[in-house]
């Protein structure tokens, strides 16, 4: 059914009236081949369901696919959405992201996958909350442990490149110094 879709040259984005695209669907209900050959086709990766009014009391406003593929526990949705560059940081309507999401589902081996590439847990949803807070106050003891785990981690890696520009700036300085030094012992 895909194949006759696609060679007939139609709209793999279109949105059905809750904003939803095919890919959106196959990732809800986890379909990785039909995923796969859309995404190959060019289906648009980070396109969001409808943010209206009508649709902010239900689930999923203005979620993508991979926020659906977090919400069921669809891995392997979510790492070729990772491999094909999907934006795990888009926030829905009420600011959560594919991590907000896997976080209060208890999804460890999504927040750890989305963690390794590159979710950002310091994006907080309308309601002031971050991942790791949610895991907090949800008791998800381990999720937190693996958030603050990867919030060491980026510290340390500021810190590093902190320390590395400091090293190039004193670098950089002793060397315009020693320049100086020989302008002056040079002049007459």
């Amino acid at each position: 059914m895909i194949h006759a879709i696609l060679a007939a040259n139609s709209d793999i984005d279109v949105q059905d009236h809750a904003g939803f695209t095919a890919l959106i669907y196959t990732s809800k209900y986890d379909n990785l081949d039909t995923a796969r050959i859309l995404i190959s086709a060019g289906a648009q990766l980070d396109l969001q369901t409808n943010k209206t009014i009508v649709h902010k009391h239900g689930e999923g406003s203005g979620w993508t696919a991979s926020m659906y593929a977090s919400r069921f526990s669809h891995l392997n949705i979510t790492n070729m959405l990772l491999e094909y560059g999907a934006d795990m940081n888009i926030q829905d309507t009420d600011g959560n992201t594919a991590l907000h999401i896997a976080t209060k589902e208890n999804r460890k081996e999504h927040v750890n996958t989305l963690m390794q590439h590159g979710a950002d847990q310091r994006i907080k949803s309308k309601t002031g909350k971050t991942a790791g807070d949610i895991a907090r106050n949800k008791g998800f003891l381990d999720i937190l442990q693996l958030i603050e785990h990867f919030t060491e981690v980026d510290n340390q890696s500021l810190v590093d490149t902190c320390n590395k520009s400091i090293l190039v700036t004193n670098n950089s300085i002793l060397v315009i110094s020693l320049v100086a030094i020989i302008i002056i012992l040079v002049s007459p």
